[in-house]
């Protein structure tokens, strides 16, 4: 038998042959190209309108309480009367008087905690260096940009003032025997006069603490919190040894300050520190939401009106 071969043979095997090839080069470049996408550049943080999250009242009232609070804590004693102890010292044989017995140095001299570092820092320094880092970030965009730090220097000044104001104006109504008073050591008397029935609460304890809650929300994480609480703890820890304040009186301090700290960060941030939209947007911005349309019976205006 003869068998008759088709003219159209060859094309057709020259075909198969090259779509063989084409899959197999098509698989070898597949297999060297990356199946995952390319990930996309992390979006910039959105700049939220300072007017949007804090009114002019707001910031009047935050100036006024940073401005009271800080000249009751540092020259109430020139101006206002010292006050009469309403709250006595914790009596013999409590976990306050044991603790204050037991962290006195106790030696005579009148020498403070590492050399009174802790005391001077503690309310003079350290419970501003926040304020510092976020103007340097507002003023250079150092030591990194943030496009919101205007949002955290307001709400840190905030924070940090009412925590002031209350401490101080606590001070002044309640009035507390210190405890180099009670327990007869005035080598380790304040430096400042009438300062002697200001115990309760510390204002070092409450600053350092309101400082420390506000950034370890602000920062998150574990080593920059740590740090911040460990130092807050330090200074508080120090008014006792130097006699100062008895342990109840750094104990409230440190709620009072670390409280107001979490309710002002919680009311002007949200969970992922980004500044909450309290308020309707700025006039300007609804004007030019505002725009023009045709109805059935002629225009209408549609949007956000100034």
């Amino acid at each position: 038998m003869r068998i008759r071969r088709d003219a159209r043979s060859p094309i057709i095997a020259a075909a198969a042959a090259a779509a063989v090839a084409t899959a197999f080069v098509s698989g070898i470049a597949g297999a060297q190209t990356p199946l995952a996408a390319p990930i996309p550049a992390p979006a910039a943080p959105e700049r939220v309108p300072l007017a949007e999250n804090f009114s002019t009242a707001e910031i009047a009232v935050i100036a006024g309480a940073a401005v009271g609070g800080g000249f009751l804590l540092a020259l109430g004693h020139t101006v206002l009367p010292e006050p009469t102890p309403s709250l006595g010292a914790p009596h013999a044989g409590s976990l306050d008087r044991r603790l204050t017995d037991r962290l006195h140095l106790d030696d005579g001299s009148g020498g403070r905690f590492l050399g009174g570092v802790p005391a001077v820092a503690g309310i003079y320094v350290l419970p501003f260096l926040p304020a510092a880092y976020y103007g340097a970030q507002l003023t250079r965009g150092w030591p990194r940009p943030d496009v919101n730090a205007d949002h955290r220097l307001l709400a840190f000044a905030e924070a940090l003032g009412w925590t002031m104001l209350v401490t101080g104006a606590t001070k002044y109504l309640v009035g507390r025997s210190r405890p180099y008073v009670e327990l007869g050591r005035p080598e380790l008397r304040a430096s400042k006069t009438g300062e002697a029935d200001l115990s309760f609460f510390s204002g070092h304890s409450s600053a350092m603490f309101c400082a420390a809650s506000f950034v370890a929300r602000d920062a998150g994480g574990i080593a920059i919190p740590a740090a911040a609480y460990a130092t807050a703890t330090l200074v508080a820890v120090s008014r006792v040894i130097d006699q100062q304040h008895w342990p109840s009186d750094v104990l409230m301090g440190a709620l009072v300050g670390g409280l107001t700290a979490h309710l002002v960060y919680t009311i002007h941030f949200d969970g992922n520190r980004r500044p909450r939209r309290r308020r309707a947007p700025s006039r300007d911005a609804g004007a030019a939401a505002a725009r023009i349309i045709p109805t059935a019976g002629g225009i209408a205006v549609a949007g956000l009106l100034p």
